[in-house]
Protein backbone atom coordinates (compact mmCIF):
# COMPACT_ATOMS: atom_id res chain seq x y z
CA UNK A 1 0.00 0.00 0.00
CA UNK A 2 1.27 3.37 -0.99
CA UNK A 3 0.01 6.62 0.37
CA UNK A 4 -0.23 9.66 -1.83
CA UNK A 5 2.03 12.25 -0.15
CA UNK A 6 1.48 15.67 -1.62
CA UNK A 7 2.52 17.86 1.32
CA UNK A 8 5.95 18.46 2.67
CA UNK A 9 6.86 16.97 6.02
CA UNK A 10 7.46 19.25 9.02
CA UNK A 11 10.07 18.06 11.42
CA UNK A 12 9.56 18.29 15.17
CA UNK A 13 12.26 20.98 15.40
CA UNK A 14 10.43 23.15 12.88
CA UNK A 15 7.16 22.81 14.80
CA UNK A 16 8.85 23.77 18.08
CA UNK A 17 10.45 26.84 16.49
CA UNK A 18 7.11 27.94 15.03
CA UNK A 19 5.40 27.60 18.43
CA UNK A 20 8.19 29.55 20.18
CA UNK A 21 7.99 32.28 17.51
CA UNK A 22 4.22 32.61 17.92
CA UNK A 23 4.57 32.81 21.72
CA UNK A 24 7.21 35.55 21.43
CA UNK A 25 5.02 37.46 18.99
CA UNK A 26 2.01 37.24 21.34
CA UNK A 27 4.21 38.33 24.27
CA UNK A 28 5.47 41.38 22.35
CA UNK A 29 1.95 42.37 21.28
CA UNK A 30 0.68 42.14 24.87
CA UNK A 31 3.71 44.05 26.18
CA UNK A 32 3.25 46.95 23.77
CA UNK A 33 -0.53 47.16 24.16
CA UNK A 34 -0.94 46.69 27.93
CA UNK A 35 2.40 48.16 28.98
CA UNK A 36 5.66 46.64 30.11
CA UNK A 37 5.31 47.90 33.69
CA UNK A 38 2.28 45.68 34.21
CA UNK A 39 4.02 42.65 32.75
CA UNK A 40 7.39 43.17 34.45
CA UNK A 41 6.91 45.29 37.57
CA UNK A 42 10.27 44.06 38.81
CA UNK A 43 12.11 45.84 35.96
CA UNK A 44 11.84 49.16 37.77
CA UNK A 45 12.58 48.88 41.49
CA UNK A 46 9.92 50.19 43.83
CA UNK A 47 12.14 52.62 45.69
CA UNK A 48 14.63 54.98 44.04
CA UNK A 49 15.31 57.33 46.97
CA UNK A 50 18.97 56.30 47.37
CA UNK A 51 19.65 57.03 43.69
CA UNK A 52 17.92 60.42 43.97
CA UNK A 53 19.83 61.35 47.11
CA UNK A 54 23.10 60.48 45.32
CA UNK A 55 22.11 62.51 42.21
CA UNK A 56 20.98 65.49 44.26
CA UNK A 57 24.12 65.44 46.39
CA UNK A 58 26.21 65.36 43.22
CA UNK A 59 24.26 68.31 41.79
CA UNK A 60 24.91 70.28 44.97
CA UNK A 61 28.61 69.36 45.17
CA UNK A 62 29.19 70.38 41.54
CA UNK A 63 27.18 73.63 41.92
CA UNK A 64 24.67 72.45 39.31
CA UNK A 65 21.93 74.89 40.36
CA UNK A 66 19.48 73.92 37.61
CA UNK A 67 19.80 70.20 38.41
CA UNK A 68 19.21 70.82 42.12
CA UNK A 69 16.61 73.58 42.03
CA UNK A 70 14.57 73.03 38.87
CA UNK A 71 14.97 69.60 37.28
CA UNK A 72 11.96 67.45 38.17
CA UNK A 73 12.84 63.90 39.08
CA UNK A 74 10.64 60.80 39.19
CA UNK A 75 10.32 59.71 42.82
CA UNK A 76 9.22 56.18 43.72
CA UNK A 77 8.79 55.04 47.31
CA UNK A 78 7.31 51.86 48.76
CA UNK A 79 5.08 53.66 51.27
CA UNK A 80 3.96 57.31 51.48
CA UNK A 81 6.52 59.43 53.32
CA UNK A 82 5.41 60.58 56.80
CA UNK A 83 6.28 64.23 56.13
CA UNK A 84 3.93 64.29 53.13
CA UNK A 85 1.06 63.07 55.28
CA UNK A 86 1.16 66.36 57.23
CA UNK A 87 -0.08 68.25 54.18
CA UNK A 88 -3.76 68.59 53.31
CA UNK A 89 -2.89 68.53 49.59
CA UNK A 90 -1.08 65.20 49.96
CA UNK A 91 -3.78 63.68 52.21
CA UNK A 92 -6.26 64.02 49.34
CA UNK A 93 -4.04 62.19 46.86
CA UNK A 94 -4.35 58.51 46.08
CA UNK A 95 -1.77 56.07 47.41
CA UNK A 96 -0.31 55.71 43.91
CA UNK A 97 0.15 59.51 43.68
CA UNK A 98 1.85 59.48 47.10
CA UNK A 99 4.30 56.75 46.12
CA UNK A 100 5.08 57.91 42.56
CA UNK A 101 5.49 61.65 42.00
CA UNK A 102 7.80 64.29 40.54
CA UNK A 103 9.88 66.62 42.69
CA UNK A 104 13.03 68.71 42.50
CA UNK A 105 16.00 68.06 44.77
CA UNK A 106 15.13 71.30 46.55
CA UNK A 107 11.61 69.94 47.22
CA UNK A 108 13.05 66.65 48.46
CA UNK A 109 15.42 68.46 50.83
CA UNK A 110 12.31 69.32 52.88
CA UNK A 111 11.97 65.62 53.60
CA UNK A 112 15.48 65.20 55.04
CA UNK A 113 14.16 63.37 58.12
CA UNK A 114 12.46 60.80 55.87
CA UNK A 115 15.04 60.39 53.09
CA UNK A 116 18.29 61.94 54.37
CA UNK A 117 18.82 64.63 51.73
CA UNK A 118 20.20 67.89 53.11
CA UNK A 119 19.65 71.34 51.66
CA UNK A 120 22.41 72.61 49.42
CA UNK A 121 24.46 75.28 51.21
CA UNK A 122 26.23 76.31 47.97
CA UNK A 123 23.30 78.32 46.59
CA UNK A 124 19.72 79.39 47.24
CA UNK A 125 16.86 78.03 45.15
CA UNK A 126 13.85 80.09 44.14
CA UNK A 127 10.91 78.60 46.03
CA UNK A 128 9.30 75.18 46.12
CA UNK A 129 7.02 73.37 43.67
CA UNK A 130 3.30 74.01 44.28
CA UNK A 131 2.72 70.56 45.86
CA UNK A 132 5.54 71.18 48.33
CA UNK A 133 4.72 74.77 49.37
CA UNK A 134 2.30 73.70 52.11
CA UNK A 135 4.83 71.16 53.38
CA UNK A 136 7.47 73.92 53.49
CA UNK A 137 5.12 76.09 55.57
CA UNK A 138 4.53 73.19 57.99
CA UNK A 139 8.07 71.84 58.30
CA UNK A 140 9.90 75.19 58.15
CA UNK A 141 7.74 77.84 59.81
CA UNK A 142 10.64 80.33 59.79
CA UNK A 143 10.62 80.60 55.98
CA UNK A 144 9.06 83.70 54.46
CA UNK A 145 6.41 83.47 51.73
CA UNK A 146 8.99 84.76 49.24
CA UNK A 147 11.29 81.88 50.12
CA UNK A 148 8.44 79.35 49.81
CA UNK A 149 6.75 80.62 46.65
CA UNK A 150 9.79 82.16 45.00
CA UNK A 151 10.54 85.55 43.54
CA UNK A 152 9.60 84.76 39.95
CA UNK A 153 6.71 83.05 38.30
CA UNK A 154 9.00 81.43 35.74
CA UNK A 155 9.87 77.74 35.86
CA UNK A 156 13.64 78.20 36.00
CA UNK A 157 14.01 77.91 39.78
CA UNK A 158 16.78 80.50 39.64
CA UNK A 159 16.52 83.71 41.64
CA UNK A 160 15.00 86.71 39.89
CA UNK A 161 17.48 89.30 38.63
CA UNK A 162 18.07 92.26 40.90
CA UNK A 163 16.00 95.33 40.03
CA UNK A 164 17.77 97.98 37.96
CA UNK A 165 18.85 101.08 39.88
Amino acid sequence: MRFNKRGQELSVNTLILIIIGVLILVFLIIGFTIGWKKIFPFLTPGNNIKDLVDKCSLACNTNARYDFCTAKRDVRVDEPLPALEQSEIWKKKTKKDKTEFKATCHDLSLLKDDIGLEECPSFECNGYSPDFQEIARTLKPTLTEEQIIGRTSGPTGLPAPAPAR
